[in-house]
């Protein structure tokens, strides 16, 4: 069920559906709010972007038992090992990064 609120909406689902059901109505619900990931990660891993005045810096997590290569929207140093990666940066199982990007 959709409901309106002045400029909001808010959704109510009455059983548990199967996960494609799910990720399907996330992603026309973001769609429909103007939301949008803000780099595409491989399945499994979290993107979050935080910017400052002067500064945007990408946090990672990888939830996966896995490693995942991560392709980066631009060069970046991470901020524990200082390494730069200009392309990609490749995530350990259940790894994180935090990158400031250049």
């Amino acid at each position: 069920t959709r409901n309106l609120y002045g400029e909001g909406a808010a959704y109510y689902l009455g059983t548990r559906p199967e996960a494609a059901y799910t990720a399907a109505l996330i992603e026309a619900v973001c769609r429909e709010a103007g939301v949008n990931p803000p780099i595409a990660a491989p399945e499994g891993v979290e993107a979050v972007r935080r910017a400052g005045e002067e500064e945007t810096f990408l946090f990672l997590l990888n939830h996966n038992l896995r490693e995942e290569e991560v392709t980066l929207p631009r060069a970046a140093e991470e901020m524990l090992s200082t390494e730069t990666y200009e392309h990609s940066v490749t995530l350990d199982p259940l790894g994180a990064a935090v990158l400031r990007e250049l």
